[in-house]
């Protein structure tokens, strides 16, 4: 049980720094080219960008999952009521 918490916590550590590095080096380039009048537009466009990925991912997708049938994996039956593997 305590290696299991140990391991959440490091989980957490680790997530928040993943979230948080690239903001800090983003702020800190900016400050030192002496851009700091740019770095609301800079994230400005990371977000949007971000934001296109995600919509674009969906899509892709959606694309995929429509384009066969879904079967389940394992048990259950398919549609002509065979058991599937």
């Amino acid at each position: 049980f305590h290696i299991l918490m140990l391991g959440r916590l490091l989980g957490g550590i680790a997530t928040s720094l993943l979230f948080s590095v690239f903001d800090s080096w983003l702020i800190r380039a900016h400050a030192d080219a002496g851009l700091k009048s740019y770095l609301s537009k800079s994230f400005s466009a990371a977000a949007y960008g971000n934001s296109l990925v995600a919509i674009g991912a969906g899509l892709v997708a959606n694309k995929a999952a429509s384009s066969n049938d879904l079967l389940p994996f394992f048990g259950g039956k398919d549609e002509e009521g065979e058991e599937s593997l």
